[in-house]
């Protein structure tokens, strides 16, 4: 993962490049790296069809996302990423040849997700089983604003309920807010950072990371009580590509914080059950 995550950011040793990737060593949410959850591989699965895209291998990428699509429910939301950056900064010559880089692409993902259904069909008799289990926990709604679900991250209340921990310790408490508030924090910071570079020398493989995080981090939010912040904010790790637009003296500020807060969710993790 992490040798991935260096090719995307760019491999050299320069004090930047090097503390974006400490920070992807103890970036948010990384306990369930080493976790029974199939986070681990979508991540490295998601890097790699990053890696590809950026690289315009369209085939691979494509291959590499189909394969994240079967190991994680999140990996249906790289369609629209993969389908975004395709058609808005990936420019063809013509429109045979986007359709083309599209097909060999998020054709593939699009295959794979379909192939999900009916095996979900075969496998329970509910080809929608995924969007049931969703609905359970949604309180009914399959979508929120994204604003209830931060709000209760902090706040507490029934949609938010898998946002923070439920046990009766302040310790997890505090862990998990500490961990989202940091997230809201570096993604804002991020956001910034792209946006004054925006009409500058902004990288193809920055722009599809911008993109990912921006899906990633948003989307999440909408599904509530069936989302567990804290581990759904592993996934966000591409986003220290995008660490080299702020400068040093915060990013290693950033790089300390966040393992101070990598720590105690870790230490929690060992002692409760975090799933």
């Amino acid at each position: 993962m992490y040798g991935l995550l260096w090719q995307l950011i760019g491999p050299a040793w320069t004090k930047k490049r090097l503390l974006a990737l400490a920070m992807a060593a103890v970036f948010p949410g990384e306990v369930f790296y080493f976790s029974i959850f199939p986070i681990s591989l979508f991540v490295v699965l998601t890097l790699a069809c990053l890696t590809l895209l950026s690289r315009r291998r369209y085939t691979w990428s494509g291959v590499a996302g189909a394969a994240a699509v079967w190991t994680y429910s999140a990996g249906i939301l790289l369609l629209p990423v993969v389908l975004l950056f395709t058609s808005l900064f990936d420019h063809a010559r013509h429109f045979g040849e986007w359709l083309q880089r599209s097909l060999r692409s998020a054709g593939s993902m699009v295959v794979a997700a379909t192939a999900l259904l009916i095996a979900y069909q075969s496998w329970v008799g509910k080809w929608n089983a995924l969007f049931l289990v969703g609905e359970k926990y949604n309180e009914g709604a399959p979508i929120h604003s994204p604003f209830t679900l931060l709000r209760e991250s902090f706040f507490g209340g029934p949609v938010g309920r898998f946002a923070v921990s439920e046990l009766n310790t302040s310790f997890s408490y505090v862990a998990t807010k500490e961990q989202t508030g940091f997230v809201i924090a570096l993604v804002l910071l991020l956001a910034a950072g792209v946006g004054l570079s925006w009409r500058g020398s902004l990288t193809r493989v920055e722009i599809l990371v911008a993109i990912y995080t921006a899906t990633f981090w948003i989307l999440p939010l909408t599904q509530a009580g069936s989302t567990a912040l804290y581990r759904a904010e592993g996934l966000l790790v591409p986003c220290v590509v995008l660490l080299k637009r702020l400068p040093v003296a915060l990013l290693a500020a950033l790089v300390v914080i966040a393992g101070f807060i990598a720590y105690q969710v870790a230490a929690l993790s060992f002692q409760f059950d975090l799933g």
